[in-house]
């Protein structure tokens, strides 16, 4: 049995992920618009933007606002729900997924909403990417190419585009670090 990797995490009484990966597959999207009012509702979140695979792969990501409240003030945080098949494709797009998954956790608390934002809309643009390599509908593109070929050049750009998301995340928690005290001096 193929292991699900779905970092939704739904609860009782949440719409998960999976509901709108399986919304989009039936009925040709027919209840798709009402399932994401939904999981905006349960979530308290705002899709501001969502992949689907082509239909049938049960493959999907979306990336959300999500409002929280912290003490007395509310907040905002951007945070990207993933979804996909672990045994469907090649491994090392599953290790630079799960890598963009965990880069998103741990660098999210520590830099401030424009950063956090650029850094979400960065790495979800790599996922989408990355997905896109998992479908099996998609491995025609390049018919004189061959599919490994293809497979090694994407995963070496989503290295590269990895060890940009690492350094500009560093370099805005550094920049956070130095900026936010002075602010609170003056």
């Amino acid at each position: 049995m193929a292991s699900r990797s779905d970092s939704d995490g739904s609860s009782d009484g949440w719409t998960s992920l999976r509901e709108l990966v399986d919304a989009y597959n039936t009925d040709n999207g027919a209840t798709l618009p009402e399932v994401r009012k939904e999981f905006e509702r349960t979530r308290k979140a705002k899709i501001l933007e969502e992949y689907y695979a082509p239909k049938n792969t049960y493959v999907g990501a979306v990336l959300v606002e999500e409002s929280y409240r912290w003490w007395v003030l509310r907040r905002k945080r951007y945070r990207f729900k993933l979804r996909y098949d672990a045994s469907d494709g090649d491994p090392r797009i599953g290790e630079l997924l799960r890598s963009a998954h965990r880069q998103e956790r741990k660098w999210s608390f520590l830099l401030n909403k424009r950063s956090q934002k650029i850094l979400e809309q960065i790495t979800y643009t790599l996922i989408v990417y990355l997905l896109g390599f998992l479908c099996p509908q998609k491995h025609h593109i390049w018919p004189n190419v061959s599919t490994r070929t293809k497979l090694d050049q994407a995963v070496a750009s989503a290295r590269k585009e990895m060890k940009y998301i690492l350094s500009f995340a560093r370099d805005s928690a550094r920049c956070r670090s130095l900026v936010y005290p002075l602010r609170r001096c003056i």
